[in-house]
C-alpha cells in the first residue's frame, strides 16, 4: 500500500465515523458537543481526502513535467477527474432514488413523530449517500485509465492461454475492467443498504413503526440480493485470476485448480447467484421475507463458499497432489514454459 493510498484509507475511515456519530446524534436527539464532534471529524476527513487527491496529482504533475510529458499529465488527470465526478453523481442518483420511502410507511405514527422520523432519515439518507458516492467516485476514478486502455487495446492473438482459451489483453485490459465495473456496482449497493440498514436503527424506537420496518426490511432484502447476484458474478469471473497467482511449484492454474478449484468456483457461483435470488424473492413475497429463513440462507450460503473455493481445494492440495506433485504438475510447468518463451 503506498504512502497515498493508505492516507485515502485512514481519512476514508474518519468520513465513516464522522457519519456514524452524526446519525447517532440524530437519532439520540443529541447536540452540543456530540455534534460539534460529528462536524469537526467530518471537515477533518474532508479535507484530508482532498490534501491526499492533491498531494498525488502534484506529484504526478512534477514527475510528467520533469520527463517532458505534460500533456500526458492533464490527460490522465482531467480523465481521473471527470470519472469521480461521473462517478460521484451516478452513485448518489442511483442510492437516493432507490432508498426512497413512501409516506404510506409512516402511516402508523402520529403526526409528529412522522415528521420527525421523516426528516431524521432524509438526513441519513443524504449523509450515507454522499459517503457511497465519494467511495464509489474514488474507485470510478482508479477505473478510469484502466478503462481508455481497454477501449484503446489491440487484441493480441499472439499467445492463448490452455486454461480459458483467452488472449492476452483479455487479462491485461478487459479483465481488470471488469473487476473494476463489479466493485463500483457493489459500493453502490452497499450504498443502498448502509442507508436502509441505519435508517432501520434509528426507527426502531419510534411508536407505530411496523409498517416502517417492514418496508425497510424488504428493501433491505432487496439491496442484499442485488449485492449477492454482484457477488455471483464476481465469484465467476475470480477464476481468471488463478492465472495471476502461485499454487506450490506452479505459477497460475495448477493441478488442484484445474481439477477441483475452478469447478467448485463455478458451482459456488450458481450457488451465490441462488441465494441472491432468493432475496431479491423475499423483498416483493412476504411469505418468503423471514429474518431467520433469510438469514440460514445467507449463512449455508456463506458456509459453502468457505468450503467449496478454500476448504476442499486444501484437502485435495494436501493428501493428492502433494505425495506426487511433481509428476501432478509436470503439465502446468509446460504451460509455464510455453507461455515464457511466447
Amino acid at each position: 500500500m503506498t504512502g497515498q493510498t493508505a492516507m485515502i484509507s485512514a481519512f476514508g475511515v474518519l468520513l465513516l465515523v464522522a457519519v456514524a456519530i452524526f446519525i447517532w446524534v440524530r437519532r439520540s436527539k443529541f447536540g452540543g458537543w456530540a455534534l460539534g464532534l460529528s462536524v469537526a471529524l467530518l471537515l477533518v476527513a474532508v479535507a484530508g481526502l482532498l490534501f491526499s487527491a492533491l498531494a498525488g496529482i502534484y506529484t504526478d504533475f512534477l514527475f510528467f513535467t520533469e520527463v517532458g510529458y505534460r500533456q500526458v499529465f492533464w490527460t490522465r488527470t482531467l480523465a481521473r477527474i471527470a470519472a469521480y465526478v461521473a462517478g460521484a453523481v451516478v452513485a448518489y442518483a442511483i442510492v437516493w432514488a432507490v432508498t426512497g420511502l413512501p409516506r404510506g410507511l409512516f402511516a402508523g405514527m402520529n403526526a409528529d413523530d412522522a415528521r420527525h422520523t421523516s426528516q431524521v432519515l432524509k438526513w441519513t439518507r443524504i449523509a450515507i449517500a454522499l459517503v457511497a458516492a465519494n467511495f464509489v467516485g474514488l474507485g470510478a476514478s482508479g477505473l478510469s485509465l484502466q478503462l481508455l486502455a481497454a477501449v484503446r487495446q489491440v487484441a493480441s492473438t499472439m499467445y492463448t492461454d490452455p486454461i480459458f482459451g483467452h488472449s492476452i489483453s483479455f487479462y491485461f485490459f478487459t479483465y481488470p475492467v471488469v473487476r473494476g465495473l463489479l466493485g463500483i456496482l457493489a459500493g453502490i449497493a452497499v450504498g443502498g443498504m448502509a442507508v436502509i440498514g441505519a435508517s432501520f436503527l434509528m426507527a426502531s424506537s419510534v411508536p407505530g413503526d411496523a409498517a416502517l420496518r417492514r418496508g425497510l426490511r424488504n428493501r433491505l432484502s432487496f439491496f442484499a440480493g442485488i449485492l449477492l447476484l454482484i457477488a455471483a458474478v464476481g465469484v465467476w469471473i475470480s477464476m481468471y485470476g488463478l492465472l495471476f497467482q502461485s499454487n506450490g511449484v506452479v505459477f497460475g492454474v495448477s493441478n488442484t485448480d484445474q481439477v477441483v478449484r475452478i469447478p467448485l468456483i463455478k458451482v459456488t457461483a450458481v450457488g451465490v447467484l441462488l441465494c441472491g435470488i432468493v432475496f431479491l424473492l423475499a423483498s416483493f413475497k412476504p411469505r418468503l421475507a423471514n429474518p431467520k429463513f433469510l438469514g440460514w440462507v445467507g449463512a449455508v450460503t456463506l458456509i459453502a463458499y468457505i468450503l467449496l473455493v478454500s476448504g476442499i481445494p486444501a484437502l485435495y492440495q494436501r493428501f493428492v497432489v502433494k505425495p506426487n506433485e511433481l509428476a501432478r504438475e509436470t503439465p502446468y510447468l509446460a504451460n509455464n514454459i510455453a507461455a515464457t518463451n511466447t
